[in-house]
């Protein structure tokens, strides 16, 4: 099994009361987060494809929550150039059943992190990877025109979290808690226990 990481950083803290409220549910705009994407540069590819992160679950038997915000900790510089630590794990389910079928062998996390939370330039200059966050607006609007190469899965990954972000922006009570930091989350958490179970142009990094 793979791990797909959807990390996921809001333009500003998040909450309901930072929404405009239309009919009771706060409105989706992917212009308020940023993702983190990969690239990946090949011999045979005239451009570089820009891919969503991902490692290979060790242990299936197990939650692997820990698992994924370690190695998204890892993944961004770990101790050495200051990882990024995500607020928590969350699985996007696949709902349909040609879904499930294809993309049985992926779990699709997303991994909300702080507003403030960035990447260690001096890690991204000698990363092969060069990761960087990029708005998900202009994601959607790049697969959607493909004028930035991103292969099929990721762009069924991207479509499946904005599905998923759609759901959770019509329970306003849902994004203050995704976006919440850990210790809040926790007290939170226990108070509502139920709230969460339901997993050519160029982009330019914010």
């Amino acid at each position: 099994m793979e791990v797909i990481l959807a990390v996921l950083r809001p333009r500003h803290n998040v909450g309901s009361h930072d929404f405009k409220l239309k009919g009771g549910i706060l409105e989706y705009k992917p212009k308020l987060y940023d993702i983190l994407l990969f690239d990946s540069t090949k011999n045979h590819e005239p451009r570089p494809t820009k891919y969503l992160p991902a490692f290979p679950l060790t242990n299936s038997e197990e939650e692997p929550r820990d698992e994924v915000l370690t190695n998204l900790y890892q993944l961004t510089g770990g101790d050495k150039h200051g990882g990024i630590k995500g607020e928590r794990g969350l699985l996007i389910p696949w709902k349909r059943q040609a879904e499930r079928d294809s993309l049985s062998s992926f779990y699709v996390y997303c991994v909300p992190v702080n507003y403030r939370d960035k990447l260690n330039a001096v890690f991204v200059d000698k990363s092969p990877d060069k990761p960087g966050f990029y708005s998900l607006e202009n994601v959607i609007d790049s697969i959607n025109n493909r004028s930035i190469s991103f292969p099929p899965p990721t762009r069924k990954f991207i479509s499946h979290l904005e599905s998923w972000l759609k759901e959770k922006h019509a329970r306003p009570e849902t994004l203050d808690i995704l976006f919440h930091s850990r210790a809040d989350y926790r007290i939170k958490f226990s108070q509502q226990p139920s709230i969460l179970t339901n997993k050519t142009s160029t982009l330019r990094q914010p």
